[in-house]
């Protein structure tokens, strides 16, 4: 897995443990999207996006891209290995925080529940919890990307 890691960032290095690991976890259209873009921009940030996606590993635009069918391959079937390689592998020393983001729905798949074990027994993971007060705007703007086909800007 670390083969495929290395492929998607130039962040990797055998330096540095020592970072804060953090999960956002939100519902759709609540910001989560913009927020990963505003984290994925420090250059002290590694943010992945949308990891356990149902149908692909979403790693995100500043990544090198690698075989998807084999990321999702692999995560299906190792989803505790591949959590923890995100979790901890090595970055570079100026890697300040690690992390990635997670849609409620997306912790479906009882074949990844060890996954959400693995996180549940980590406390030492810091959680984004994002939520949209306005349940109307949230609705509305679901119907709206799925109108357009257009999920983030």
């Amino acid at each position: 897995m670390i083969e495929f890691l290395n492929r998607m960032t130039e962040k990797f290095s055998d330096e540095n443990k020592d970072y804060t690991r953090f999960l956002v976890i939100s519902g759709p259209r609540s910001g989560s999207s913009y927020l990963s873009s505003l984290l994925r921009s420090h250059p002290d940030i590694i943010s992945y996006s949308e990891l356990f996606h149902p149908r692909r590993v979403v790693l995100g635009p500043d990544h090198k891209q690698v075989d998807p069918d084999t990321l999702l391959t692999y995560r299906i079937n190792h989803p505790v290995e591949f959590i923890n390689t995100i979790y901890d592998t090595a970055y570079s020393k100026n890697i300040a925080a690690v992390g990635f983001k997670l849609l409620y729905r997306q912790a479906g798949n009882p074949k990844e529940k060890p996954a959400w074990d693995w996180l549940i027994g980590h406390n030492d993971i810091r959680v984004i919890h994002l939520t949209r007060d306005d349940l109307l705007a949230q609705y509305l703007s679901i119907r709206q990307a799925r109108v357009r086909g257009q999920y983030t800007t």
